[in-house]
């Protein structure tokens, strides 16, 4: 696609969109401005479209937003474990100490994504959960980690950012003394809970006064023998003074999960960097002076003090999937490219997506533009909106049980970028997934308590416009279909193996590859699976492009 056209059909449409937004119910309606009435419009439904399904390999999983722990079954998928390693930073670097520091209490805290629901008559809160698939106990360890995880990449010289995969091996490059050697509930018998964290509070006499509530979030005992090493050993004299001295003596944690139950588990997906560990320890009291302060028996006087470290710094997520031998055929060695796939496997973190081609590749008179695409620039149609609608299924082996990703996210796959009908769309809402409505990708299900999925819609209008204005030089791309978890993250994350497609069924194409995908997919732990384009698919199903226009006069 031209970049220069490119950007000058968003201005066009930005500017159109404004002028809409002058109506103060235009967010609010979002993707009923149209509706699904059309009155007046005719439809067109023959374009050929073609949809297969690629399987990944590893992704780059170092430093995303937010991170998957747990183990999760899914019926139609398979099994995945996510493990996580990341780097430990002073809040505070070279923290002043004085003599004779004891560690008496190290405690982890890492905050769930919950909503609160109620407050109770005695203050106490009650709160939902969200991004939790599974509501099973698993077993978790919490290592110290003997390996470094670099901030640049040594084999170009040190000129490029380090990347990590998802199969990252950490080996046995961890003490392998779980740090979490408390109650069972905080390791092998490990529950994401909803329940409201306290903390003891007293007043300037010591007389307990009311708890301080928290959200809920992962509050977990660390073994202080171990931290005592870590920051008050003889061997730790001067590694405190700075963030990358310390990384590089406390190379971090390794957050390691198993199931307990082999076909049933849970896994939560968490902001790891709002995570701390207080470390609370007792010192003599010296004066300004350095001596110490003798209390009136002739003993030196001891204090408490806290310091705190924080879970950030460099980290990678690691995903292990056992997968579903019909999800694995169905993405592998069933593809069909030539003729498109009867079902579509969208997986997110190491999973797969969709390769979509519009229009064909007849074209008999060799302009480069697809023969059905010259046809409808020829009929001289308006166009007024424009569709791919994804049906789920729902059947036994699919879709019938199981979490169901929200959106699903179709992007130009040529140039790693979304579509001109996203950057269109100003809808928003206060909650980011929400946003961009009218472009849509969300889910829509059956009006019951508990309805399953039907379908996805996704309106690229704008997109095919500019295919069809013979005036914009703009070109037919291959579009990618994935799962998304954020709708405002667009970025892309690179391949561990880049993928190489067939010839591309479109004009003028050959060979084609990619080596990145969108970094929302890798963070979404679902997956769907979607009617595609085949003809074996019935025909209510099957993937079509609607096309709503109107003839000229």
């Amino acid at each position: 696609m031209n970049t220069t056209s490119f950007f000058k059909s968003i201005l066009f449409c930005l500017t159109v969109v404004l002028f809409a937004s002058c109506d103060k119910d235009f967010n609010e309606i979002g993707s009923d401005i149209i509706g699904d009435d059309h009155f007046g419009f005719e439809k067109y439904t023959g374009a050929t479209v073609l949809a297969y399904n690629q399987k990944l390999d590893a992704v780059q999983s170092n430093n995303l937003p937010i991170n998957a722990l747990g183990f999760y079954n899914s019926p139609a998928f398979g099994k995945t474990t996510a493990n996580f390693l990341t780097q430990v930073e002073l809040v505070a670097a070279d923290p002043t100490f004085t003599a004779n520091m004891t560690v008496t209490k190290v405690q982890m805290d890492i905050p769930y994504f919950s909503t609160l629901t109620e407050t109770n008559d005695d203050g106490s809160h009650e709160y939902e959960l969200d991004s939790i698939y599974g509501a099973t106990h698993i077993k978790l360890e919490i290592l110290q980690s003997n390996y470094y995880l670099r901030d640049f990449d040594p084999a170009p010289g040190l000129q490029t950012d380090q990347k990590y995969y998802s199969d990252f091996n950490i080996g046995s490059n961890y003490n392998a003394v779980p740090l979490n050697d408390g109650d069972a509930t905080q390791n092998i018998d490990f529950f994401f809970s909803n329940g409201e964290r306290l903390t003891p509070q007293f007043d300037e006499n010591g007389d307990a006064i009311d708890p301080l509530r928290e959200a809920p979030g992962m509050r977990i005992g660390l073994n202080k023998d171990r931290f005592q090493q870590i920051l008050f050993s003889p061997e730790a004299a001067g590694k405190l003074a700075n963030n990358n001295v310390f990384k590089d003596w406390f190379r971090g944690l390794y957050f390691k999960v198993s199931p307990i139950n082999p076909e049933q588990g849970s896994m939560s997906m968490i902001n790891f960097a709002q995570g701390k560990i207080t470390v609370t320890y007792m010192q003599d009291v010296h004066d300004a002076q350095g001596h110490a302060i003798l209390d009136e028996d002739g003993n030196i006087q001891r204090e408490e003090k806290a310091l705190a470290m924080k879970l950030t710094g460099n980290t990678v997520n690691i995903f292990d999937n056992v997968e579903a031998q019909p999800y694995l055929a169905n993405t592998t060695t069933n593809v069909n490219t030539a003729t498109g796939d009867p079902l579509l496997y969208l997986k997110g973190q190491q999973g797969s997506m969709a390769v979509i081609d519009l229009f064909g590749s007849a074209d008999v008179d060799g302009n480069g533009i697809a023969d059905e695409l010259d046809q409808i620039r020829s009929n001289g149609w308006m166009i007024n909106e424009a569709n791919l609608t994804f049906y789920i299924d729902n059947g036994v082996d699919a879709m019938a049980t199981g979490y169901e990703p929200y959106r699903i996210y179709l992007y130009d796959l040529n140039n790693k970028r979304p579509l001109l009908d996203y950057y269109t769309d100003v809808s928003v809402n206060a909650k980011p997934k929400f946003s961009k409505k009218v472009h849509d990708g969300i889910i829509q299900k059956e009006a019951t308590a508990d309805g399953r999925g039907i379908k996805y819609k996704i309106r690229l209008t704008n997109h095919i416009k500019n295919l069809v204005d013979a005036d914009i030089d703009s070109t037919n791309v291959r579009l990618g279909l994935t799962v998304t978890e954020s709708i405002n993250t667009i970025t892309s994350a690179r391949l561990k193996t880049p993928m190489t497609l067939p010839s591309s069924r479109l004009p003028g194409a050959g060979t084609f590859s990619f080596d990145r995908v969108p970094t929302a997919n890798i963070i979404n732990p679902l997956g769907t699976v979607l009617y595609g384009s085949s003809v074996a698919v019935p025909e209510d199903k099957r993937l079509k492009l609607e096309i709503y226009y109107t003839k000229p006069d």
